[in-house]
């Protein structure tokens, strides 16, 4: 229920207030946050009155907190397509190997970070190159002919 309560917060003040239009995120080199604080912190002082208080919701309050609730939209496609490609990276690939690296994935979009953190530190885009680097069921040949009895 936490996540979810956070997650209007960010709603009600990033609604009413500037956003960060990811200034805190990989554009940083191109403009200046709104506030000296990052948004977790932003919404621990408002809502909780504790400065110290790193109020981290999911990724989709990140995009409110980036872009305001329009911002949701983009960073869902952007995550849809994410998902698409490490899809696509994985598609016959040896479950046994593959099935852990997925539910990797799943665990760092549950962690509740930033979209852009999980994908470019967060593992996700590291997973997508491994599932694409891994070879293929059926795609060795074995050159070693079985015996018969």
């Amino acid at each position: 229920m936490v996540p979810g309560q956070l997650t209007a917060y960010y709603y009600d003040f990033f609604s009413s207030h500037p956003t960060y239009l990811l200034s805190e995120s990989f554009l940083r080199w191109f403009s200046q946050p709104p506030y000296s604080l990052t948004a977790p912190y932003v919404i621990g002082t408002v809502y909780f009155h504790d400065p110290s208080l790193d109020a981290n919701a999911n990724l989709w309050a990140d995009a409110m907190a980036n872009f305001g609730l329009i911002g949701v939209i983009p960073f869902t496609i952007v995550l849809g397509a994410a998902l698409w490609i490490l899809d696509a990276m994985a598609s016959g690939r040896d479950l046994r190997v593959i099935g852990p690296v997925l539910a990797l994935a799943s665990l760092s979009l549950l962690a509740n970070g930033a979209l852009f953190t999980q994908l470019f530190s967060g593992g996700i885009g590291f997973m997508i190159g491994f599932a694409a680097l891994m070879p293929r069921r059926g795609s060795q040949t074995s050159s070693v002919v079985p015996q018969g009895p």
